[in-house]
């Protein structure tokens, strides 16, 4: 397969920028450099090679299933079946729904 030169770059960076996250607060979710995500992100480290580290990064930054697809290719990685399963959602309390009959 083919990808447009710093196509992973530039989802990055409209990624980022979508939901408010800074270089600094990724990193350290990431557990990698604040360096690291601003040479993603301009496109001077093309893409990270591990899988698990993109998908975390993709979860960190809350794609929705097309947006995976598209981040993981442009990456360099063709998407699997369970990368497109959402990842867990903490439980902040129970819902409680009453019904009112008349």
């Amino acid at each position: 397969m083919r990808y447009l030169k710093n196509a992973f770059a530039k989802l990055l960076g409209k990624y980022i920028k979508q939901t408010g996250l800074t270089d600094e607060v990724l990193a350290s979710q990431l557990s990698v450099s604040k360096m690291t995500i601003y040479n993603w992100r301009v496109g001077k480290i093309q893409c990270p090679t591990s899988r698990d580290k993109l998908l975390k990064c993709a979860d960190i930054l809350q794609l929705m299933p097309i947006q995976r697809a598209q981040f993981l290719k442009a990456a360099g990685h063709l998407p699997e079946k369970n990368d497109f399963l959402w990842p867990p959602m903490p439980v902040l309390g129970i819902p409680i729904i009453q019904l009112y009959f008349s």
